[in-house]
Parts: C-alpha cells; structure tokens; sequence
C-alpha cells in the first residue's frame, strides 16, 4: 500500500476517534478536537497562537471570528465568525483529505472562495493552492457545459469583500473569463454583481485595454525578512500563475503581503 495513503488514513482515524487531542478550534455553533502538532505545521495562524503565552498550555482552545481589526477590508456582511461548513473543510485538509469540497456540493463555485478566503485568514498554503485549482476548473466547466451563472455573480461578490485588494488569484480567474467570455457581461444577475463591488468595472477595462501589469512587474524594492502581526517571517514566494517571485509569508499575511 501507498505509504502516503497510509499516512493519511492514519491522520484520519485520529481525527475521527478524537484521541490525544490538545487543541479545540470554536467557530460559531461548532468545535472542532484536534492535534496541534498537525494543525500547526500547515497553519501559520495556529502556529504563531499556539506559540504565543497564554496558548502554551497543555491544552489550548482558540474561538475563531474575532479578527476585525486583522481584516478591517472585509466587507461588512462578511465581518463576524468565518463559515462554518468551511473552517470544517479546512480541519478536513489538516488530517489529509486533499480536496475537502465534494463534487456533489450545491454551488462549488462558492465553496471554493470560501474556503480561499479561510486559507488566506488562517495562513495555509496548502489549502490555498487547493482552492484555487478547485475555483479555477469550476469556473472552466461554466464556460463549456453551461453552469449556473448565479453561483457566478455570487462568487463574484465573495472573492472581491472577503481579501484584500492585493490577493490576487481568485481576482485573476474571475476577470480573465469575463474578457475571454464578454457575453457573461449582458447577464442581469452578472451585471448586478459587477456593479456592486468597487472597482470591478475599473479593472475588467485595465484587462480588456492591457493596462493591468503582468504578476511581477513592479517598481516596488524586493523586501524579505519583515515581519507581520503574526511573527511570521515574509519570504520570496513563486506565483502561483506566473512563476515569478512574490513577497508573502505563510499563506499571503495581511499587513506585508503585496506583489513585487
């Protein structure tokens, strides 16, 4: 048998009997009886929490939904705790189930972004690279077999309130199938949802005219070494599209992370 597959099934069995846990994650109605040694070697976030006094203890419990003033850029309908269904997706991920949103899901497209926007607010890479991929074929199929193109203008909404305007992936997606699928555009629900987010409309026209820069192109100086609010220490990253190297840290951090 896979070695890796065993590993997995492994981290699996643990999850499900709830054995040797020392970490409890609380978002809204639910909680979550984890490892920290499996939660913390993928999340930045619950690395630098954990780490932190008075998190030292034995066993450490940590409510999830109160970082306002860690993600003043968020829209006001997505203030508040995070998504349940998608913080529980996440904890999936940590104990190995590759691709935590099942294909039968009612609106993928949605599930997706979300489960972006708890990768970027809790630093983990992993799990952002996933959503992204996931976001990104979704997003193919609705061109080629004809989805619903209200979950479209809903992911819409979501991708450009719940990151800041410099997390660039699902942004990316959402405007190059727009310029490559213009009669999207003529859609009610599609022209609603472009008008109601600030700026959209502004950068569907830098794609169409070429004015938005390449990933890279930047006069900004390459900086490494910073720190943001969580200790985390930013690096040179690859873009997950292009290649070229990026500043961020353990999953994009708030403060510090912009393209170079």
């Amino acid at each position: 048998m896979d070695p890796t597959r065993v590993l997995k099934n492994g981290f699996r069995k643990l999850r499900d009997l709830e054995v040797f846990t020392d970490l409890t994650i609380i978002c809204g109605r639910q909680s979550y009886k984890v490892h920290k040694a499996l939660v913390c070697a993928q999340s930045g976030y619950f690395h630098k929490m954990c780490c932190n006094s008075p998190y030292q203890a034995s066993h450490v419990t940590i409510t999830l939904g109160r970082l306002d003033d860690q993600c003043s850029y968020l829209s006001d309908a997505a203030k508040g705790h995070d998504d349940e269904k998608a913080v529980e997706q996440m904890i999936d991920f940590f104990y190995g189930l590759s691709d935590p949103v099942p294909e039968d899901s009612e609106n993928r497209l949605n599930a997706y972004a979300q489960l972006f926007a708890v990768a970027v607010k809790y630093h983990v890479p992993g799990l952002r690279k996933v959503a992204v991929e996931g976001f990104d074929q979704v997003c193919e199929s609705l061109c080629s077999d004809g989805g619903d193109l209200n979950d479209f203008a809903k992911a819409i909404e979501f991708v450009y309130t719940t990151t800041r305007s410099n997390v660039r992936e699902l942004r990316t997606i959402v405007e190059r199938l727009l310029d490559a699928e213009p009669h999207l555009l003529e859609e009610e629900s599609i022209k609603e949802a472009v008008d109601s987010v600030p700026g959209f409309a502004h950068a569907l026209l830098q794609k169409a005219y070429g004015l938005r820069k390449p990933c890279g192109e930047s006069d900004r100086p390459q900086v490494s070494g910073s720190r943001c609010a969580y200790g985390m220490e930013c690096q040179l990253e690859e873009c997950w599209q292009c290649g070229l190297k990026h500043r961020g840290c353990s999953g994009q951090c708030p403060q510090l992370s912009q393209e170079l």
